[in-house]
C-alpha cells in the first residue's frame, strides 16, 4: 500500500496573539485620548486628540513594518530590544515634523509620553507570556507536514530552526513517521489536526496525496502546498519546491494597469524631489571622488530592465579606474581590493546609487524593485537558476525586496537567494510591500548596513 512520510508539528499562533494585544492597546489609547479630553484641568483640542492618534498609529506602522511581533519570541532581548528602539525612533523623525508643522496638532507631552509607554510596555509584557505559552506547549495549533521524499523533511527543519532560535527545543527533524495514505484522515482526526503541509515534489505521488486528503478537506481543515506555506513564513519563494506548472497556475504577477500608472506617477514625483534636495550632497560626493582618486565621477553600465531589455544606468563611481580590463566581468565581493576606500563608504550607505535617480525619471527603472543585472551574468544565471527569467517580468529598482534581507550577490548561489526575494516581490508587488521596502531601505542607509 502507497505510503507517506509524516511530520507532526505545533504552531503557536502567534500574530493572533499579537493583534489580540494590540486591541487591547488600542482600546487603552482611545482611553487615554478621552481622559486628556475631558479629565484633564486643560482639556486637549480636537486637533491635539487627532495629533495623539496619528503618532500611536505612525508608532504602530513602525512595529509592523520591523516585524515586532516576530521578534517578541523570535529573537534574543537585546534584539528585541533594538527593534523596539528602532521603530520608536523611525516614528519620533514624521512625528517631530509634523508637530513642528503643524504644532496645534501636539497633543502635549503627557499624552504623547503616555501613549508610546502604552505602546511599549504591552510589547514588552507580551514577551514572557508568549514564551510562557509557547513553552509549555499552550493554545497549540497541530499540523501535519505530508511527502515521500526530502521536501518535506526540508521544510519540517526549517520549522524546527525557527523553535530553536527562539529558545524553544522543537523537536527532532528526524521524527517523522511512515503511515498509509489511507490512514491520513484517521491521523488527523486523532491528533485534531487544523492545517496539513503537502511537501510532494513527485506529480503521482501528489495526486495520491489529493485523493487521500479528501475528506480532511470536506471536515475544513486548511490544506496547503508546501511552497505556498513557505513563502508566509518566509517572504520568499522556495525554488526548491516549485512544481513546472508553477509559472502558469500561480497567482501574481498581473499588477493592476491602475497600480503600474500610479507607481510610476508616483515614483516620478518621489525622484525629482529627491534630485532636487540631494543635489548639494551629491555635487560634494562628485567633488570628493574626483578628489580622492583619479577617474570620472560617474560610472555608467549596460544593465537589463523590463523583459530583457538593456539600457545604461548611472552610478557614482566607487571602484579604481578601468577595474575589470584585466579580468572581464566578475562579481564585487567582501574587501574587494578594486574598490577606493572612499567607495567603500559610499557602498556601505548606498549613496553610489543616488544618480539612478535619473534612470527612474527617464522611466527605465522604479524606486522599488529587483535590481537590474548585468548581460553577461544575467545569460549565466539564466542558464544556471531555474525561472531566473521571471525577475524582468517587473521594472528593476534601486532598491528592492531582495536588497533589504540579502547583500550584494558575489555568486550564483547569492543570486538564487536573492531570485526567491525578487519573485516574492514581483508576485506580490503592491503598495504595501513597496512602503516595506521603502522603509527598510531608509534603515538600511541610516545604519550604514549596505556593502
Amino acid at each position: 500500500m502507497s505510503k507517506v512520510t509524516v511530520f507532526h508539528h505545533q504552531v503557536f499562533p502567534l500574530r493572533t496573539a499579537y493583534l489580540a494585544a494590540h486591541s487591547t492597546l488600542c482600546t487603552l489609547v482611545v482611553l487615554l485620548v478621552f481622559w486628556s479630553r475631558m479629565a484633564t484641568p486643560t482639556p486637549m483640542s480636537h486637533s491635539g486628540s487627532l495629533g495623539l492618534l496619528l503618532l500611536f498609529v505612525g508608532l504602530q506602522v513602525c512595529f509592523y513594518l520591523n516585524r515586532v511581533e516576530k521578534a517578541i519570541v523570535h529573537e534574543s532581548s537585546a534584539t528585541f530590544v533594538a527593534t523596539i528602539a528602532k521603530s520608536v525612533g523611525w516614528a519620533a523623525a514624521p512625528g517631530a515634523l509634523l508637530f513642528i508643522t503643524f504644532p496645534e496638532f501636539w497633543p502635549g507631552p503627557v499624552p504623547a509620553a503616555l501613549a508610546v509607554a502604552l505602546s511599549v510596555l504591552v510589547l514588552f509584557a507580551m514577551r514572557p507570556s508568549l514564551q510562557f505559552l509557547i513553552k509549555q506547549k499552550k493554545m497549540m495549533q497541530q499540523q501535519l507536514i505530508l511527502g515521500s521524499g526530502e521536501l518535506a523533511r526540508k521544510y519540517y527543519q526549517e520549522l524546527v530552526d525557527d523553535e530553536h532560535h527562539a529558545g524553544d527545543d522543537g523537536e527532532p527533524a528526524e521524527s517523522g513517521m511512515v503511515v498509509p495514505k489511507s490512514e491520513l484522515h484517521d491521523l488527523a482526526l486523532q491528533h485534531r489536526i487544523s492545517r496539513i503541509v503537502v511537501a510532494e515534489s513527485d506529480p503521482p505521488a501528489r495526486e495520491e496525496l489529493a485523493t487521500a486528503l479528501l475528506g480532511c478537506k470536506r471536515r475544513g481543515l486548511e490544506i496547503i502546498h508546501a511552497a505556498e506555506s513557505y513563502e508566509q513564513l518566509r517572504g520568499k519563494i522556495w525554488l526548491a519546491a516549485l512544481p513546472p506548472s508553477w509559472t502558469i497556475y500561480s497567482d501574481g504577477y498581473f499588477p493592476s494597469e491602475r497600480y503600474l500608472r500610479v507607481k510610476t506617477v508616483l515614483e516620478f514625483i518621489g525622484a525629482l524631489l529627491l534630485l532636487i534636495i540631494a543635489a548639494p550632497f551629491l555635487a560634494a560626493v562628485a567633488v570628493a571622488i574626483k578628489l580622492s582618486s583619479p577617474g570620472p565621477v560617474l560610472f555608467r553600465q549596460t544593465r537589463v530592465k523590463q523583459f530583457g531589455k538593456e539600457f545604461v544606468v548611472y552610478k557614482f563611481r566607487s571602484m579604481c579606474q578601468d577595474a575589470e580590463a584585466d579580468t572581464g566581468p566578475v562579481w564585487s565581493g567582501n574587501g574587494d581590493p578594486r574598490v577606493t576606500p572612499l567607495g567603500r563608504i559610499l557602498r556601505k550607505f548606498r549613496v553610489d546609487e543616488l544618480l539612478q535617480l535619473f534612470n527612474v525619471l527617464r522611466g527605465e527603472m522604479s524606486l522599488v524593485g529587483p535590481r537590474p543585472e548585468r548581460p553577461y551574468f544575467v545569460a549565466l544565471l539564466q542558464r544556471e537558476i531555474p525561472y531566473y527569467d521571471l525577475r524582468h517580468y517587473v521594472k528593476p529598482g534601486i532598491t528592492g525586496w531582495a536588497q533589504v534581507f540579502c547583500a550584494y550577490a558575489s555568486s550564483i548561489e547569492d543570486s538564487y537567494e536573492k531570485l526567491q526575494y525578487d519573485l516574492y516581490y514581483a508576485r506580490h508587488i503592491s503598495f504595501r510591500l513597496d512602503m516595506i521596502t521603502l522603509a527598510k531601505t531608509v534603515s538600511i542607509v541610516l545604519f550604514g548596513r549596505g556593502r
